[in-house]
């Protein structure tokens, strides 16, 4: 992974902390459509990523994230304290699944020389 998909992925990855956190704050309701489309489009951003990793119990979880947050049929809880609840278990799992400089090096030292990152552990 170069530089450049690193960027990408950190955007991603802070993009629905911000507006998770500004939803927070008393908004009008466009706001928290905005806030959804975020939030649903860096779910399946990060589904995709964990779904090229092999990692199946995060793909279920982002997949999950994109439907409970999805602009197009939006699930309607009615309460500011729930979806405040929500917000706040999405932000954490977000927060848990940042993306990491060491694992981007481990892939870009194994480039080119015909090892895997699993031979490579086994080493």
């Amino acid at each position: 992974m170069n530089q450049v998909q690193l960027d990408n992925q950190k955007i991603f990855w802070i993009s629905p902390l911000i507006v998770i956190a500004i939803g927070l704050l008393p908004m009008p309701y466009g706001y928290y459509n905005l806030l959804r489309l975020v939030v649903c489009g860096c779910s399946l951003f990060y589904a995709v990523q964990n779904y090229k990793d092999e990692n199946t119990t995060f793909v279920w979880v982002f997949g999950f994230i994109s439907i409970l947050y999805n602009p197009v049929v939006p699930f309607h809880f009615y309460e500011k304290e729930i979806w405040t609840f929500i917000n706040a278990i999405t932000a954490l799992i977000f927060i848990i699944k940042k993306p990491s400089n060491s694992r981007i090096n481990s892939k870009r030292g194994n480039e080119g020389n015909g090892t895997t990152e699993s031979e490579t552990n086994l080493k």
